[in-house]
């Protein structure tokens, strides 16, 4: 009788399907930790203000025309609030009305994990207007999205230093300080965003976490 050791102890059949359940289930976590970590910051990242007002300027049939879009975008219709705001780039007359039509429609993209053209749409606003903070927050949780928090955080300031008393801007940024591990910068953020938007959840619910961890 043969008591050597085989050299096919373990049966290839065996290793092939032990390899395939790992596989499986390494997916399954990264999903998981994928949708937590949206969870927890909220992909809708905007609210239905915008840190400036409509110019004074608009024509009527624009003004009507982003009215609908924010309608739209608060019903979760980001493929009407993309093609809307298509429709803004054309009757747009200046670049004040172009920018924002850029930024809606890197909203839209966003929203529907187009991050690549969303990215080139927020970054067309701001070389129309570098002093626009909103595309600033636009291009910050993109950079979250991407796990890219060096990036992150300079959106997050730059943001902030354009539109301090925009409650968007110092979430990110406290986003970003949160993920840097500079937990008492984070919480000042987050406290700051309460402060201008303090009917936001979002930002409550950042603020907790952070005095919880």
């Amino acid at each position: 009788m043969n008591n050597s050791i085989s050299p096919n102890k373990f049966n290839p059949k065996l290793l092939i399907l032990s390899s395939i359940v790992f596989q499986i289930v390494l997916v399954f976590v990264i999903v998981i930790m994928f949708f937590v970590r949206y969870s927890q910051y909220g992909h809708e990242f905007l609210s239905r203000a915008e840190s400036s007002s409509f110019s004074s300027g608009s024509s009527t049939k624009y003004n009507e025309l982003l009215s609908q879009i924010q309608n739209d975008y608060d019903q979760k219709k980001y493929q009407q609030v993309k093609t809307a705001a298509g429709e803004l780039l054309i009757i747009a007359s200046d670049n004040s009305q172009r920018k924002r039509a850029y930024y809606w429609q890197g909203i839209a993209e966003y929203n529907l994990y187009d991050y690549t053209n969303a990215e080139s749409s927020f970054k067309m606003a701001i070389a129309l207007d570098p002093n626009y903070a909103d595309p600033y927050a636009g291009l910050g949780v993109i950079a979250h999205a991407k796990f890219d928090n060096q990036k992150m955080m300079e959106y997050g300031l730059k943001c902030v230093s354009l539109a301090p008393r925009y409650g968007w801007c110092h979430n990110i940024l406290g986003i970003s300080y949160f993920d840097d591990l500079q937990k008492e910068k984070a919480i000042a953020e987050f406290r700051l965003a309460v402060q201008y938007d303090p009917k936001s959840t979002i930002f409550k619910d950042n603020l907790q976490r952070a005095l919880d961890r």
